[in-house]
């Protein structure tokens, strides 16, 4: 697919790919972004999540599967204290899109534990 530099270029619009409901593109979206190995790129990327949720929010009838996919995006790219903010802030949101429950919230969570080491 991309190199590791040309993902850093559109990495803001992937991030917003990926968090669309098509899900095959959003997949694609996801596993470009798994290739940047820069923490300072991946803290970026999840401010991003953050900003996207909050414009979500603001619409009339907000999309609840962006709030899932945001979380679920937080956790691959391993940004432990951004997936445990996000969930926090956000967990009516997800559930309503994923039908996770904060105990599921919290299982995904222990798991980076293990995925760090």
């Amino acid at each position: 697919m991309w190199d590791e530099r040309t993902i850093e270029l559109v990495w803001k619009e992937l991030t917003q790919i990926a968090l669309m409901e098509q899900e095959e593109v959003a997949a694609r979206a996801a596993k470009a972004l798994l290739k940047l190995k820069s923490p300072a790129t991946r803290l970026c990327i999840a401010e991003e999540i953050f900003i996207l949720a909050e414009n979500e929010l603001q619409k009339k009838k907000p999309d609840f599967v962006l709030f899932g996919l945001g979380c679920t995006l937080l956790r691959q790219i391993g940004c432990k204290e951004s997936f445990e903010r996000f969930c926090t802030q956000y967990k009516n949101q997800i559930y309503l899109g994923t039908g996770l429950e904060e105990f599921d919230l919290e299982e995904m969570a222990q798991s980076m534990n293990y995925l760090e080491k």
